[in-house]
């Protein structure tokens, strides 16, 4: 059987919140990655390669970040 891994990442107060009233965090977390996974890129088609002429939009502009 495989070892489970231990992974941490940092969040905003925000999500601490919505996260702090879920009964099984972890499961929580494990399910929305793996649900994200199985949803391809609507830029990239999947692919990691964005277009040349790809130009962000509101809501996949990370560069203000």
């Amino acid at each position: 059987m495989a070892k489970d891994i231990v992974m941490t990442f940092k969040i905003d107060s925000a999500l601490k919140k919505i996260l702090d009233k879920q009964q099984n965090r972890s499961l929580f977390i494990r399910a929305a990655i793996i649900n994200q996974l199985d949803i391809a890129c609507p830029h990239c088609k999947g692919t990691g390669i964005n277009a040349i002429n790809h130009k962000p939009t509101p809501e996949t502009d990370t560069t203000s970040e």
